[in-house]
């Protein structure tokens, strides 16, 4: 594999959309690093304070409401339940999820805990519960047209596909160091398999 187009899911306008930043071959693609990690758990809503981010699952428990605040800001609410407790949910300018967000629902909120109101401002919506292990997501630069899952997809297919990396670091330095070669820290640098390898 030499070319970017020569990826699945890669033709002329994607390539462009990659060229925009900075992404014109094979080496580009695999050494564009994500610029960070967002670390998706469960959260112990027992023990946070108030404003504290929080990633919590459950069902959706009433139908979504939407409330005209203004001509440009509407605010849609409804409530979840896991099995501890029973939380409200806001979410704004998202009109689209009205459709998604029928009662029975299985869903993951991200967002900012308000305690007194025990009410989650959520800025990030999902369908389906969390997984019982930790993900971890790689977070990417981006452009309009193309999401960090579609850059992270494509690396993914290169390195999973022979790709050849060439590492400079002699041998001696390996051994001494205990490195690991090239091709596992590409590999683990834009998908951790765990928090032990997220943090090596």
């Amino acid at each position: 594999m030499k070319y970017l187009e020569e990826i699945e899911g890669i033709g002329p306008k994607t390539s462009h959309l990659l060229n925009k930043l900075n992404i014109n071959t094979i080496d580009d693609l695999v050494n564009y690093y994500p610029r960070k990690y967002n670390i998706i758990k469960r959260s112990d809503m027992s023990n946070l304070s108030n404003g504290s981010k929080v990633i919590i699952d459950g069902v959706v428990e009433s139908q979504p409401t939407i409330i005209n605040l203004s001509m440009k800001l509407k605010k849609i609410i409804f409530r979840i339940s896991n099995k501890r407790n029973i939380y409200n949910i806001a979410i704004y300018n998202k009109l689209y999820l009205t459709n998604e967000l029928k009662s029975g629902t299985e869903i993951t909120i991200i967002g900012k805990y308000d305690k007194t109101k025990n009410t989650i401002v959520a800025s990030e919506v999902r369908l389906g519960l969390l997984p019982d292990k930790i993900s971890i997501e790689p977070i990417y630069p981006t452009t309009s047209g193309l999401n960090r899952k579609l850059i992270n997809k494509f690396i993914k297919e290169v390195l999973n596909n022979d790709y050849q990396a060439f590492d400079f670091i002699p041998q001696s330095f390996v051994e001494k160091y205990n490195f690991k070669d090239k091709l596992w820290s590409l590999k683990q640098i834009h998908n951790p398999e765990d928090i032990i390898s997220y943090k090596r």
